[in-house]
């Protein structure tokens, strides 16, 4: 991947990789400092919500990946279905991922229709960028937007006093769109150098909404 004869051109990988790649945000990650005396995440952490995941804050950065290879497929389980899959991806030249590092996508959104929240008690959604909401409902009414609720930002759904509202504690569903985000699962062992200079690393991604608590 990204080859000009048979060497790899830095030059090239960078210009390649930034005309046809997307931008992200990196959040980097490190191990909780919550272990338990055996050894395992706690598991009402408040930083990591027992995945072990720490990110720390302001840590965060911008750069391009060019995601060329993806390996997906869907299984219907009842009640529903999964997609199960990986993307695979290089980084710019200097830019170093590290195995379960966080990104978010900033050139498209995508749609989610699978969160139940609970009125009064659970009221956010699970992404929090771009987050627009499309669609608030039970099963006796759909809500209206601006009368009967509001996007408090990044990610919390308000409902508005003088509007209709579910009763407290009870479960509403939403549709909304937000930028999706990834995990990185895997940093390829094979480290890329040609001349003693570094080329673009490649890595592999899951997406965050398909991975479960205790990845």
């Amino acid at each position: 991947m990204l080859t000009y004869g048979k060497h790899f051109s830095l030059v090239r990988q960078k210009t390649f990789i930034e005309s046809h790649g997307t931008q992200v945000i990196v959040w980097p990650v490190l191990q909780c400092p919550c272990l338990l005396d055996d050894r395992q995440f706690n598991p009402v952490c408040p930083a990591c919500h027992g995945t072990g995941r720490y990110y720390p804050p302001s840590q965060q950065y911008p750069t391009i990946l060019l995601m060329h290879q993806e390996d997906s497929r869907r299984t219907f389980e009842d009640p529903g279905s999964w997609i199960a899959g990986s993307i695979r991806a290089s980084v710019l030249p200097g830019v170093q991922l590290c195995e379960r590092d966080r990104l978010q996508m900033l050139d498209i959104k995508d749609v989610y229709n699978d969160e139940v929240l609970t009125m009064g008690l659970d009221d956010t959604v699970r992404f929090r960028g771009g987050v627009a909401l499309l669609l608030v409902a039970d099963r006796e009414r759909i809500y209206r937007p601006g009368l009967d609720y509001l996007l408090t930002p990044p990610d919390t759904v308000t409902w508005q006093p003088q509007g209709q509202q579910p009763a407290f504690g009870q479960q509403y569903a939403v549709k909304y769109e937000a930028y999706p985000e990834f995990l990185v699962v895997n940093d390829s062992p094979r480290l890329r150098v040609e001349h003693r200079i570094p080329q673009a690393q490649e890595v592999v991604l899951l997406r965050l909404d398909k991975v479960s608590d205790d990845f």
